[in-house]
């Protein structure tokens, strides 16, 4: 942070802040080659500062003295950067991506799941840490069969962890990709609720990745996008890749505190109800979709997380709590703004309600309470 603030300054989005300071770190470490690397950034091209990244992290690094270094555009949208010497394939790695990041999203639900009620500390990070760093032969080998078997060894080893046979409150995370999904970035939301035993359900990262199979459709349908040969392409791999989702959803239904990675289309079924979908900039429909997901889930516990300088996170995810309100009348929202001066006090003191709220609601559920004079058992 402070090495992205010296570099980047703080008028860019926090995550831009975070991931050039990263970036000039690593250079700055001495670990790396200077004449043998260079700097990948994906580009999302929308209206997103994100898209700036790639002037910003080229300035930085000019500024700091790695002028040489290529920075290179990593994105599958044609016409953004031409960049000789460097181009990927997307359709051959397509079912790779979908797969990894999918087996992914897998082991990151049974940590949270089973770390928030192990009786021995540690067993559930190890077993994360074990099946991440397995899966790379099989993603350098390409082989799907040895992935699906590492899945169903995980899934056995993560149901064999001694557990507390206790009912868990659950706060949902919802919000911008960065700070939902990056410990550092949200001041380590997701280990903060566990402490205080509180599982956190983060939606599926894949979702994100996915959301263009229904948004070039509603741009058609809004009349903001005419037809292209390449839809049929592209409702080709939808089928294709909606198989391997079943397969892992099958296999992955034999975890003990199993909830299913929903389909794309029905997040976006749930958030046409709360707005239109040609809301896509920053992650638009997809806060609302997750939100409602949860709730049907009976998650009524949501914490929004936006990083400072996301403009179109902040209006999405602040503007449509009237119409989820009036929708889930039980839903109870808390948005989280996070920047390179936001105190950790601060937001200890904002999550500390809600996590009290939490812990109160499901003793209530769980547990007959019966007061007599200066005490109170819970049976």
């Amino acid at each position: 942070m402070e090495t992205g603030l010296r570099y980047a300054g703080n008028d860019i989005c926090y995550p831009a802040v975070l991931v050039t300071g990263d970036i000039i770190k690593a250079l700055q470490s001495k670990r790396y080659d200077p004449g043998r690397i260079a700097v990948g950034i994906t580009q999302t091209g929308g209206q997103c500062r994100a898209s700036s990244y790639l002037s910003v992290i080229r300035k930085a690094m000019v500024a700091a003295g790695f002028d040489h270094v290529p920075v290179i555009s990593v994105t599958s949208a044609q016409g953004l950067t031409h960049q000789p010497g460097f181009d990927i394939n997307w359709l051959k790695i397509l079912k790779l991506l979908f797969v990894t990041t999918m087996y992914a999203d897998c082991i990151a639900k049974m940590y949270y799941a089973t770390a928030v009620r192990e009786v021995h500390k540690g067993r559930a990070a190890h077993l994360r840490k074990h099946y991440i760093a397995a899966a790379q032969p099989c993603i350098l080998a390409r082989d799907y069969d040895r992935f699906f078997s590492l899945l169903d060894a995980a899934v056995s080893d993560f149901n064999q962890v001694d557990m507390h046979d206790r009912v868990m409150g659950k706060i949902g995370i919802v919000g911008e990709i960065y700070v939902k999904y990056n410990g550092f970035g949200n001041q380590f939301l997701a280990e903060f609720l566990m402490e205080n035993q509180i599982e956190p359900v983060i939606p599926p990262i894949l979702d994100y990745f996915v959301q263009d199979f229904v948004n070039y459709r509603e741009n058609i349908r809004a009349h903001i996008r005419h037809r292209k040969i390449s839809d049929i392409l592209g409702q080709f791999i939808e089928t294709f890749l909606n198989t391997f989702h079943k397969r892992i959803n099958q296999r992955f239904s034999r975890f003990r505190f199993y909830t299913p990675f929903h389909d794309i289309r029905t997040v976006a079924d749930k958030a046409g109800r709360i707005l239109s979908l040609v809301n896509q900039f920053g992650e638009g429909w997809l806060i609302p979709g997750e939100i409602a997901c949860l709730a049907e889930e009976g998650i009524t516990h949501v914490i929004s997380v936006q990083p400072f300088g996301c403009i179109a996170n902040h209006i999405v995810s602040k503007g449509v709590e009237k119409r989820i309100k009036a929708l889930y009348p039980d839903m109870n929202l808390l948005y989280l703004d996070f920047d390179a001066g936001t105190s950790e006090v601060n937001i200890r003191n904002r999550l500390y309600f809600m996590v009290e709220a939490v812990k109160a609601s499901f003793q209530k559920d769980c547990c007959h309470v019966t007061d007599s004079p200066g005490s109170r058992t819970f049976a």
